[in-house]
This record gives structure tokens, C-alpha cells and sequence, in this order.
């Protein structure tokens, strides 16, 4: 009679263990195991238990197991086993206020079933005992990441990092300012009065935009680039420079303007005259009032007509002679596109005063620096002494 036989199996990533249950009347005088279906065998003499090892992970091997009795006679069985897989490392990355961090999680037994290592651009391999590693990248990269069982060595796809600096270029005209803020780094810049800041941020890095006005002004554009946005606009940085604009303009208010010499005179003319051509400006307690009408923006500087508020066809000019030159008077008269003795723009004095300044680029003054009823306003070489600075007054 053939021999009782039956086999039960254990496995690795790398190994198989076959174990025969045999019975025979005259006994077992020998086991035999094959891995291969039997094309090579074992001789394993009366040990009933073989281990195959050094086998490769995620793979079916027939496993086949021979027995023969004292008697001659021989039984066999089989057993279709698959040793177990090593799960290759995968990767996650998080943007972080330096840089760029990647995590890399390996399967369970770093440091006693496997040996876990990375290497970061192309160097040292690091050895991991934990499931993750993180690896911070705060310029562009790669990393690979591999698990070996002593046998089976699994690989990762190399990971690479991308960091691209940026520059953001923030810059603002009178009247208000431009915050931009890397909310990733926690860093920030303010452009106020025209002072251009920049910014340099990473590709994911979150940007926010806003503004801050000062009283009496309102936003005329704020723009990426050339495409308008909103105060309070955020974005996930890309990898291109780019500007930031702010246009501020005053609001289409009546407004008395008065000289710093002394704010109890204010900017006027003769009202008996006022449909005349080329009366002076003066001052007067009280004066009159004024809008700044908003006539345009060339780079980047906003100008405006200085409008009468009581006879609104009636303008600031500076005297129109051939040529504006130093100590010229500043008149009324009606508008007159283009020309340039009708433009004015301001320029920020501090504590709240400002100096309006012709686009000839002559400061308007109080003529001789001595403010009372009837003082002449000039404009002059601006030099930034009191008599050229102004306060707007709602």
C-alpha cells in the first residue's frame, strides 16, 4: 500500500516552508521536495520539513512533496503557493513655509523584516526603522526610496521636487498702499507712496493681496500683471514673476484746501469775477472749496484737475504764458484738454499734508511764504519747505 501523505505550507517574502504529514505501515524512509513541480527535487532524508528560500516576493511556486515507505512505495502531493509581496514605498508631498517636505511610507517591519533606506539627490542612502520618513527639500530635488527583505529589493519610481523661486513686484501711487503676503512663509511687504517692495515666494506658496486707503482716497485699479483683482485677492503661486499695481485716486469730494503756514487759509479766488479767464488764486479765511477732478494716469502717476467747486467749468492752471517757469501764478480758467499747466499731482508730505505738483513739475506755493487774505499762489522749484505743502480738508 502507498504511503498517507499531506502537506501544509508556510511563507515569506522570500521563503517557502513545505511540511509533510506521512504515514506508511513499513514507515518513512524518505521525504523529497520539489519547487518547480517537480522537475528538480530535494532529498531531505527523514526531516518531513524543508524551507525553499531565497525566493523571489509576489510569486507562484508549484510546490511538490514526495514520500517513499520502507517497502519502496512512493506518494505525492502538491501545493500551488505564492510567496507574500513587499509593497513598493509611496510618496506625499506638503508644501511647508521653507520649502517642500516629502513623506515616504514604507510597509510595516523597517528595521527588523526589512531594511528601509532612501537616498536624497543622488547621495548617501539613509536608513528608516519607522514607517515614514520625511525629507525636506528647500531647493529642487529627488528622492528615491527602497525595501529589502535580504533577498527581494523593491525600489520606489525616484520622486522629484520642483521648487521655483519667484519675485512679486509691489508698487502703489499716493493715497493708499499694496500688502502682499506669503501666508505659507508668514513674511509680508507694503508698498505705500510709490516705493516699490518685492516679494519672493515658491510655486505653492499662498499669496494674498489687499489694500489700506487713507482718508479721501479710493482705489482706482489694482492689477496682476495687466488683469484686474480685487483687494483681498489670494492665489497658490505659480512659477512666473509677476507685478502688483496699485492706482489710488482721491474721491470726487469738495474739499477746502489749506497752506500749512497757517490751515485758517484756504485755497480761493474773486467770486465777483469768477466767469473771467486768468483770475488769480489766492488765499483767503474762509476760502473756497475744491474738487480734484481724476483726469488720468501716465506712469503710474495719477493726475488731476483742480476744480472749482462753486463754478465747476472753472480750473487751477498755472498762468498761461509761453512757458512755466518759477514764481509763474496760478489763475482760473476753463478746462483745456492736453494742456499740460492744467495737470496736477500730489505728492505725500507727511503728517497728513501733501504737495501738489504741476506736470511741469513746479510745486504750487504760497508766493513769498506769508499766509493772509489776498496771498498769491506761485508755483516754484519744489523744495519741500512749508510753503509748498497743503492739507485737504473735507
Amino acid at each position: 500500500t502507498n504511503p498517507s501523505l499531506s502537506v501544509s505550507t508556510s511563507k515569506t517574502t522570500k521563503s517557502i516552508t513545505a511540511v509533510a504529514t506521512a504515514s506508511a505501515t513499513s514507515g518513512i524512509s524518505k521525504y523529497e521536495f520539489s519547487k518547480d513541480n517537480g522537475a528538480t527535487w530535494v532529498a531531505n532524508g527523514t526531516n518531513k520539513t524543508y524551507t525553499f528560500s531565497g525566493l523571489t516576493h509576489n510569486t507562484t511556486y508549484p510546490i511538490k512533496v514526495r514520500v517513499t515507505s520502507g517497502v519502496g512505495k512512493q506518494t505525492t502531493t502538491s501545493a500551488t503557493v505564492m510567496t507574500n509581496k513587499i509593497d513598493a514605498p509611496t510618496y506625499s508631498q506638503v508644501h511647508t513655509s521653507t520649502g517642500k517636505t516629502v513623506t515616504i511610507t514604507y510597509p510595516s517591519g523597517c528595521g527588523s523584516t526589512y531594511t528601509c533606506t532612501y537616498i536624497k539627490d543622488g547621495g548617501t542612502p539613509v536608513t528608516v526603522t519607522s514607517t515614514t520618513a520625511a525629507v525636506a527639500f528647500t531647493a529642487s530635488g529627488n528622492v528615491v526610496a527602497k525595501v529589502s527583505d535580504g533577498t527581494n529589493t523593491v525600489t520606489a519610481s525616484t520622486y522629484t521636487v520642483n521648487i521655483i523661486t519667484s519675485t512679486i513686484t509691489v508698487n502703489s501711487t499716493l493715497g493708499g498702499s499694496v500688502t502682499v503676503a506669503n501666508i505659507t512663509k508668514g513674511t509680508s511687504v507694503t508698498s505705500s507712496n510709490a516705493t516699490k517692495k518685492t516679494i519672493t515666494a515658491i510655486n505653492g506658496d499662498s499669496i494674498k493681496v489687499t489694500t489700506s486707503l487713507k482718508e479721501g482716497f479710493e482705489i482706482y485699479s489694482l492689477k496682476k500683471n495687466s488683469t484686474n483683482i480685487d483687494s483681498g485677492y489670494t492665489e497658490i503661486m505659480g512659477s512666473a514673476n509677476y507685478s502688483i499695481m496699485g492706482i489710488f485716486k482721491m474721491k470726487y469730494l469738495p474739499f477746502s484746501i489749506g497752506t500749512a503756514l497757517d490751515l485758517e487759509y484756504n485755497l480761493t479766488f474773486n467770486d465777483e469775477v469768477a466767469d473771467f479767464n486768468q483770475e488769480p488764486v489766492q488765499l483767503w479765511s474762509p476760502g473756497g472749496r475744491y474738487y480734484t477732478e481724476f483726469k488720468g494716469v501716465e506712469n503710474n502717476i495719477v493726475y488731476y484737475g483742480i476744480q472749482n467747486y462753486y463754478f465747476p467749468n472753472k480750473y487751477i492752471q498755472v498762468r498761461n504764458t509761453e512757458d512755466v517757469l518759477p514764481g509763474s501764478q496760478c489763475t482760473i480758467y476753463d478746462w483745456v484738454e492736453g494742456e499740460t499747466d492744467f495737470y496736477w499731482y500730489l505728492e505725500d508730505a507727511g503728517s497728513g499734508y501733501f504737495y501738489i505738483v504741476n506736470k511741469t513739475g513746479y510745486c504750487m506755493e504760497v508766493a513769498n511764504g506769508v499766509a493772509h487774505n489776498g496771498s498769491y499762489i506761485t508755483v516754484n522749484t519744489c523744495d519741500n519747505t512749508i510753503k509748498q505743502q497743503w492739507k485737504f480738508s473735507t
